[in-house]
């Protein structure tokens, strides 16, 4: 490890020809201070000298001292006339604005990019990159960077160059070429990658192509990959109306994962569609008995009371899942967290709805169209539907 650092301390001599050896050993600290961390920390060095630099680049990082760092790496870019070693100064300035300045993102892109620009085998730079992508909220930085990340991909293809493109194109809803760029990266790689897989499975999810997005968790599932594909396989059988084929995957889940309510709420699903309403009642109470706050488990049992004309029953259970939504949205509210997190994302629409059925069989008018007014506020899935039935209510 030590002569790892002397290897380095030679390169720098040799493209910043006025530095000396202790601030060559500066520079070494300054540009990968992670290294030198787990060097120390790993390892005891008879060098005094090395010791007392990074003892003073302990005390710069404490002082939140990152510009001398970033100044520091734009020197030794400035300095190197090997496309090599300058991209991994690229990289190691990316990861100090990652690690130290998150906010500066359009910088923290930037480093990273020009160390794939100049390196396209620079797989580190390419991990935080695509990393960046996957997360960006920012569509203007998405569409700049797509066509000069497709150029590295013609120019140099690797398949952490196409991973990246496949994110980009991915985030910005371009689905067939982010299937290209994922089928590519798949096919160069060394061995069948089930993270690709996996994400190609999403992908075909995503496109609504449900038999492609199956066979590739039927694979995944055959290498015993991951025990959450038969629950991502069973979901897609329902959107199929395989719901036998659905509630095989979901048992055998609910099996691995038996203290899980989620587990639970998807086998009562299931029944439901079989039209077994009373196992479908049985499992909902399960789940109500693993959580009593579990608003899914409430759900289910008042959509198979409703099948079965039990229409009092069907109101008190979805009665109470709507009571555990609004205290969550109320908690949310003086917390200041975001509504959106709040599970099922779509509890609102399909709940309301419910209730607006139950209360027309109930010749309850007035509260249905109130119901059927949320439902349209929505402007989900099940806009049509309310806006027709609200339009025959007479009150």
């Amino acid at each position: 490890m030590k002569n790892l650092i002397l290897v380095f301390i030679c390169i720098f001599s040799l493209f910043l020809p006025t530095t000396t050896n202790a601030q060559a050993k500066i520079y070494v600290i300054h540009f990968n201070p992670w290294y030198v961390n787990s060097y120390f920390e790993k390892q005891s060095t008879n060098d005094t000298e090395l010791s007392a630099i990074y003892e003073k680049f302990k005390a710069d990082i404490s002082k939140n001292n990152i510009s001398k760092n970033l100044k520091t790496c734009n020197l030794l870019i400035e300095s190197s006339s090997d496309n090599l070693i300058k991209s991994d100064f690229y990289r190691i300035k990316g990861d100090l604005y990652y690690k130290y300045q998150s906010n500066n993102y359009t910088k923290m892109i930037d480093a990273y990019y020009n160390a794939v620009l100049l390196n396209a085998e620079n797989n580190e730079a390419w991990s935080k990159l695509s990393e960046l992508f996957y997360y960006s909220k920012d569509t203007s930085i998405l569409k700049f960077y797509s066509t000069k990340i497709s150029d590295i991909c013609v120019t140099s293809p690797s398949k952490n160059a196409y991973w990246c493109s496949y994110q980009l194109n991915n985030n910005l809803g371009n689905y067939e070429a982010a299937l290209h760029d994922l089928n590519q990266s798949i096919k160069l790689s060394s061995y069948r990658n089930p993270n690709l897989i996996e994400n190609r499975a999403e992908l075909y999810t995503k496109m609504k192509k449900y038999d492609e997005a199956i066979d590739d968790y039927t694979k995944l599932i055959q290498d015993n990959w991951s025990d959450n594909i038969l629950t991502a396989r069973g979901k897609l059988y329902l959107q199929t109306q395989q719901y036998y084929l659905a509630l095989e995957d979901f048992l055998r889940q609910m099996q691995i994962s038996k203290a899980d309510s989620y587990y639970y709420t998807n086998v009562a699903e299931a029944y439901y569609y079989l039209k077994n309403y009373a196992a479908c009642i049985d499992y909902a109470s399960q789940i109500i008995n693993i959580n009593p706050y579990h608003c899914e488990g409430f759900y289910w049992k008042s959509m198979a009371y409703f099948k079965l004309n039990n229409y009092q029953q069907a109101l008190d259970n979805i009665n109470q899942a709507i009571k555990i939504q609004l205290n969550d949205v109320e908690f949310h509210k003086q917390h200041n967290l975001p509504l959106d997190r709040i599970y099922p994302l779509d509890w609102k629409e399909r709940y309301y709805y419910q209730r607006a059925l139950i209360y027309m069989e109930l010749q309850n008018n007035k509260e249905a169209k109130s119901d059927l007014q949320k439902v349209v506020s929505c402007n989900g899935v099940l806009y049509k539907k309310a806006l027709i039935k609200l339009n025959k209510i007479s009150i």
